[in-house]
């Protein structure tokens, strides 16, 4: 081996020895990466010449990490040189990283990632382009249906329709106070078949510059409207444009009498500040202005049907949409049973489990308020005592009770008459001969004061009164008269039975006097 030859520092002169170096240095390739300089010795055991030599081919060769891509040029006319690259490898600590280098080093030109401030740019800029398409196009529909009336009038419709009374009051604002709202809330109606359905919107004719009248059709309760029309006023401009419903479809229910209970609609409770009376809403004529300020009643004093007569401060005028409702009247007291009834002059007590509003008018109930069988009961117990009381007192000869219709003086003051003067009659005693019975549908006429309703009761208990009946000096003989409680409407003797809560009380308006007026 020449030291001319550049291949002699990898390749021993034996060729036959060449692949026993190879191995060894294979097997010894771990150990070879700390200390690469006494590796080279050992990697030509059969030629002990070399070994002084590869210890300077390394520090003589400081250009190997340049020459590294140049070796593999040198594989297609040298086959030897191919199964040396992975020995230069560990014999050069500076070639191992440089090696892989020589094939990828394509891909360390490729683009550099998009760093995490440009992809948030980026993304900005589509969602600012997003909004503005938008919002142009959100901004031409809102222009444009604030320019068609008929669209507002479709919307408001659509929200009748759907029960979100709220959203109608919003878009037709009626001018009511919170109180008067009680019934224009979302869900007030949650039955769709009782909510109106099936709407339509007419063509807008102009009344003015402003003013548009709409026709409108619906079906509620399986019933058409078709008869209807919205009036719409508009102000401002484009943007700015504002519609107001001049007449919308708001109607009202009025309850009278409801000073004998509480009034409940769809499960709300109206006060007299839920009052509505604006005489804008037509009511049927038989009842009197809602605007009027007077304590009038209503033009019928038929009281036959236990309703007693209604005045402005006694009933309550509620605004509500079109559609059913279910009215329901709850007595205060057990002793009152108290329904709705459906009548325009109180003439009629019909009962329905629902009553229909219509548009942009009313419908007028009134509270129905009959005794209980409770109270009959009470009424009968109480008169009962009452008359044992009276036939206690005049068989003991006491002193007249002008609540009781028989007193031991009856006798006495029934026959004075100066015409028979020659006529002289003694009481006896008094015994019962029939007890009261009071049935519920005898407690008639009820009247309200202070929160305390009255009925008028005829007793219709009976006492037998026991005397003697002397002519002159002829011997007496014994007579008996029936004395009835009695009492009638007209000639007087009733008894008023008043309820306070779950408390009875009787009054029997000095009931004796009467029976000799």
């Amino acid at each position: 081996m020449t030291e001319g030859n550049p291949q002699p520092s990898f390749i021993p002169n034996n060729p036959a020895g060449m692949e026993n170096p190879a191995n060894a240095a294979a097997q010894t390739a771990p150990q070879a990466v700390p200390q690469t300089a006494p590796v080279m010795p050992q990697a030509a055991p059969a030629t002990p010449m070399a070994a002084p030599v590869m210890p300077q081919a390394a520090p003589v060769t400081p250009t190997m990490p340049q020459t590294a891509p140049v070796m593999p040029m040198a594989a297609p006319t040298t086959p030897q040189a191919a199964p040396t690259m992975p020995m230069a490898a560990p014999t050069t600590p500076q070639a191992a990283p440089n090696m892989p280098m020589a094939v990828p080093q394509q891909p360390v030109a490729a683009k550099k990632p998009m760093g995490a401030k440009t992809k948030i740019f980026i993304l900005l800029i589509a969602v600012i382009v997003i909004v503005a398409i938008t919002s142009a196009v959100t901004i031409a529909r809102v222009s444009e249906s604030k320019k068609d009336p008929r669209t507002i009038v479709e919307n408001y419709m659509n929200a009748l329709a759907d029960g979100n009374y709220g959203i109608a009051a919003d878009i037709a604002d009626p001018g009511l106070t919170d109180a008067q709202r009680v019934l224009l809330q979302d869900g007030i109606i949650p039955d769709v078949s009782k909510r109106i359905s099936s709407v339509k919107v007419g063509d807008p004719k102009q009344l003015s510059s402003t003013e548009y009248s709409l026709p409108v059709s619906y079906t509620v309760n399986g019933n058409t409207s078709s008869d209807v029309s919205v009036i719409v006023k508009k102000s401002g401009k484009f943007l700015n444009t504002t519609w107001s419903f001049e007449k919308s479809l708001l109607g009202v229910i009025i309850v009278s009498s409801t000073s004998y209970a509480t009034v409940s609609i769809n499960g709300k409770t109206p006060t007299a500040d839920s009052n509505y009376t604006n005489t804008g809403i037509s009511t049927p004529d038989s009842f009197y202005s809602l605007g009027s300020d007077d304590s009038s009643s209503l033009d019928s004093d038929d009281s036959d049907n236990g309703l007693a007569s209604a005045s402005k401060t006694d009933l309550i005028a509620v605004p509500a949409y079109p559609g059913d409702y279910d009215v329901t009247a709850q007595s205060p007291s057990k002793y009152m049973d108290a329904t709705i009834v459906d009548s325009h002059s109180l003439m009629s007590t019909t009962q329905k489990s629902s009553y229909t509003v219509p548009a942009q008018s009313g419908v007028i109930l009134g509270v129905s308020v009959t005794a209980s069988d409770a109270l009959a009961t009470e009424i009968t117990n109480q008169l009962k005592d009452h008359q044992k009381k009276c036939v206690d007192n005049a068989n003991a000869g006491g002193a007249d009770d002008n609540s009781c219709y028989i007193n031991a003086s009856y006798i006495t003051k029934k026959y004075s008459d100066p015409d028979f003067a020659d006529w002289k009659y003694t009481f006896k005693s008094a015994e019962v001969a029939d007890q009261p019975n009071i049935d519920a549908s005898e407690l008639l006429m009820p009247t309200t004061e202070n929160g305390k309703t009255t009925f008028e009761v005829s007793d219709n208990g009976s006492v037998k009164v026991n005397y003697t009946e002397q002519y002159e000096d002829s011997t007496p003989y014994d007579e008996s008269t029936t004395v009835y409680g009695g009492g009638s409407y007209w000639s007087g003797g009733m008894v008023k039975a008043t309820i306070d809560g779950d408390t009875v009380s009787l009054d029997y308006q000095d009931i004796y006097t009467t029976l000799f007026d």
